[in-house]
């Protein structure tokens, strides 16, 4: 059942666009830490839409969950490019580095 939703988190319009079912990925791939399959849809997310900012706090939060420490560093500042004044993009930032 578990892959069937994970499927359905996204589906192939063309080969650059993918259309992404927000609601299906925030409540079965994050929230069941499949960070394999979000990862893949925030990072076309924050390429078909590099100006939102959410967009790539949660991509990083993913770097951050999996440990991998100079990617979410890098990335949390690329939050914050976009919005300086993304409060939880600091402190995250900031548990991550003292990590």
């Amino acid at each position: 059942m578990l892959a069937l939703y994970l499927s359905s988190c996204a589906t192939q319009k063309s080969k650059d666009e993918v259309d992404i079912n927000f609601e299906l990925l925030e409540t079965e791939c994050l929230a069941n830490a499949n960070y394999e399959e979000s990862e893949k849809y925030y990072a076309i997310l924050v390429k078909q839409i590099p100006q939102e900012a959410q967009y790539w706090f949660r991509f990083v939060n993913i770097y951050a969950s999996t440990k991998r420490v100079d990617a979410a560093v890098f990335y949390y500042r690329e939050v914050l490019v976009r919005d300086p004044e993304f409060n939880k993009a600091w402190h995250n930032m900031g548990l991550v580095q003292l990590r």
